[in-house]
């Protein structure tokens, strides 16, 4: 279970991003919805980004709607209405961005590099098979760091 602060700076992320469809600009290089809390948090980001494309400015009930048609029961939707009026400057969206990108970093690395640990210690393991692997993680990493597709 997430932190209330972290929970905090998805949702202040995510209301940014609803009022502004630019609000990425000088960070979409990092933003994917794998940087949010799986559930709410990361369809919400999936339908904000939706809407904007659509040309359309989402609100607190559309959202919310939408969120119930995912199947989100009404206390995972409670989180919406704490979306609205969070002004961000530019500075602050790249600050919070990079917290949950660091998460989301942590997150795909831990078990990868856990497994490889595990591997090492086998008696019959590989090294370059788990070098192989742990260089396979950190570009993962390094390229979504970079704003670079891992299939460009």
């Amino acid at each position: 279970m997430k932190s209330n602060h972290f929970n905090e700076i998805q949702q202040k992320v995510l209301g940014a991003y609803m009022e502004d469809p630019d609000a990425f600009i000088n960070c979409q290089h990092l933003v994917s919805a794998n940087i949010f809390s799986k559930g709410v948090y990361q369809d919400c980001y999936k339908l904000i980004k939706g809407y904007h494309l659509k040309g359309v400015q989402p609100d607190l009930q559309i959202l919310f709607s939408a969120a119930k048609k995912l199947g989100h029961s009404n206390e995972e939707c409670s989180v919406i209405p704490t979306f609205l009026n969070q002004y961000l400057s530019g500075a602050q969206v790249v600050e919070y961005v990079c917290i949950l990108f660091n998460d989301y970093a942590r997150r795909y690395l831990l078990p990868k590099i856990s497994r490889l640990s595990a591997q090492l210690e086998e008696e019959s393991c590989s090294v370059p098979d788990v070098i192989s692997g742990a260089k396979d993680a950190i570009i993962t990493v390094e390229l979504a760091l970079n704003g670079i597709s891992k299939n460009k």
